[in-house]
């Protein structure tokens, strides 16, 4: 079975995401499980495919590779609430899931471009280290990973983020910061907090 599905200038709480496209094929196989090949488009463009198998016997079990094609980061935004904080830039990467789909173990590296995390009321806009993001056991870890400001001294991150149980996530991170300016923003119709504001900055979040 093959489908083809396209929504022109979707929205998603209040969030543009352009036009979204998604081809599948589809295949009962003889042990009970279903074969999917798919490919997400945004504005005519491939962003990300998917492969593998998915049982739903029990709980379910899924084995596929996820791949990142440039897909745009600013997809996930509508997914925030109210976009207090939002994404810009690009990934590019593999993952694979396999599991159940309440508990799934993924592994993989994903590859950062041009990346940000932006928040328009707070007037922050941080760039993400271009290295690549390493997911194991379904641990994002974060290996002195490096994000920038508006200046450049670096907030420094080292620790992990384990979704290895969606409904229990655990997050042990340590950060650290000197002279990081962390805001340089002009007042607008959204602002929280504008002007600059520099901070040094050492603690952990659990």
């Amino acid at each position: 079975v093959s489908s083809n599905m396209t929504i022109d200038k979707m929205v998603y709480e209040n969030c543009p995401m352009g036009d979204i496209g998604a081809e599948f094929v589809y295949m009962p196989k003889k042990d009970g499980s279903h074969y999917v090949d798919g490919v997400l488009s945004q504005n005519g463009l491939k962003i990300a495919t998917v492969k593998g198998t998915y049982n739903s016997e029990g709980a379910g079990n899924i084995d596929a590779n996820l791949g990142f094609d440039r897909t745009p980061m600013a997809v996930f935004n509508g997914f925030i609430p109210k976009q207090i904080i939002g994404f810009k830039g690009y990934a590019e990467g593999t993952l694979n899931i396999n599991g159940t789909l309440s508990k799934p173990n993924i592994n993989g590296e994903v590859y950062l471009d041009s990346a940000y995390l932006v928040s328009q009321p707070y007037g922050i806009e941080m760039r993400f280290d271009n290295d690549p993001v390493t997911i194991s056991g379904s641990k994002l870890l974060f290996e002195n990973f490096q994000m920038y400001a508006h200046n450049d001294s670096p907030l420094t991150m080292a620790g992990y983020l384990d979704f290895s149980d969606l409904s229990n996530m655990e997050m042990d991170v340590k950060m650290r910061a000197s002279n990081l300016e962390i805001i340089n923003y002009k007042e607008n119709q959204r602002s929280e907090v504008f002007g600059k504001a520099f901070v040094n900055f050492y603690g952990s979040m659990h």
